[in-house]
């Protein structure tokens, strides 16, 4: 007389399925999106057209790097507001360009402290405290810190710096808003 032994195929299937969702796969054939993949930047959804443009630097530099900034955004189609138009309301948005230079001290006439930032000042209302409202930093590039520096910084300095911080501003922008864009040029 032969025997026969039961087999289960819903068993082995089974095994795979959960070393797939364990080894990453939630999906069969589809690795999931890890965490940071999933987040969007911040500027996801940014009205550019309600930002008002703000650079700091020193005086006799600032109109030119505010013209030049200007000129960024026009040049890319994308477009924020001129100070020229003297519109701006309270609570609206910032898009600040800072470049801060400082002597080390006043007997150092050829080492200076050198920071340049570009960020997004937005009026918002933190998660924890729906009655507050509070400015807040909510895009950033550069830093605080500042570079030592033993030249003086020219013009040229401060413009191809403004230059790399748009660019990596305006990349980060067109990637995260990608879809928007679409649907505006339609």
């Amino acid at each position: 007389m032969a025997r026969v032994i039961p087999i289960n195929f819903l068993r082995p299937l089974a095994l795979i399925s959960v070393f797939m969702f364990i080894g990453g796969m939630g999906t069969i054939g589809s690795p999931t999106k890890s965490y940071a993949e999933k987040l969007l930047s911040s500027s996801h959804g940014l009205d550019l057209s309600q930002l008002h443009l703000v650079v700091e630097a020193s005086p006799e530099y600032e109109e030119r790097l505010y013209k030049r900034a200007h000129k960024h955004f026009t040049q890319t189609g994308l477009h924020i507001k001129s100070k020229f138009t003297n519109t701006y309301k309270q609570w609206e948005p910032l898009f600040r360009l800072t470049f801060e230079v400082e002597p080390v001290d006043k007997t150092s006439s050829n080492l200076f402290l050198y920071s340049k930032r570009l960020e997004v000042v937005e009026n918002v209302v933190p998660e924890r405290t729906i009655k507050v409202r509070a400015w807040a930093v909510t895009w950033s590039v550069g830093s605080s810190w500042p570079e030592v520096r033993k030249e003086r910084l020219t013009l040229q300095d401060l413009e191809k710096d403004l230059d790399e911080l748009l660019k990596l501003f305006l990349q980060d922008y067109k990637y995260a808003n990608q879809k928007l864009l679409r649907e505006d040029k339609r």
